[in-house]
């Protein structure tokens, strides 16, 4: 199973790949229950993205709460190009994937995708004040 997997992925380091399939053949670790786990845990993290979302600094964005995945795509306010965004951000330590990245075409420049259940909350809430930071240092210029 690890070869196959080291095949499939090349991120995946082998210490990791050899971790999960100790836990996969544990009988004492429970699958499911992990699910439900990370379901619920994914569940406050996205409330709490969709929350920080409806600050001040986020006028003009719009949004819609996802159904399912790991990301929520925000269309930045009129003007606001997710490159620029991207770079005043990294400057400040937090990073999103702009729109840009997800499309054939030239589109995409004032969106971006952002990831809830990558960052812990604490982490999360950090995040989305730094880029918060960063839309209102633009938004402050126009």
């Amino acid at each position: 199973m690890v070869a196959a997997k080291q095949l499939a992925d090349w991120q995946s380091s082998n210490l990791n790949q050899r971790l999960l399939h100790y836990m996969l053949e544990s009988s004492s670790f429970d699958i499911h229950e992990h699910i439900k786990l990370l379901n619920r845990e994914y569940e406050t993290r996205l409330k709490l993205m969709l929350e920080l979302l409806k600050r001040p600094a986020w006028k003009g964005s719009s949004f819609d709460a996802p159904i399912g995945g790991m990301f929520v795509w925000v269309k930045l306010p009129e003007g606001l190009d997710s490159i620029a965004l991207l770079k005043c951000s990294l400057d400040k330590g937090v990073s999103f994937l702009p729109g840009t990245l997800c499309y054939a075409e030239n589109e995409g420049k004032d969106s971006i995708r952002l990831n809830f259940t990558h960052p812990g909350r604490d982490e999360l809430l950090l995040g989305m004040n730094l880029i918060s930071e960063a839309i209102t240092e633009f938004t402050a210029r126009s």
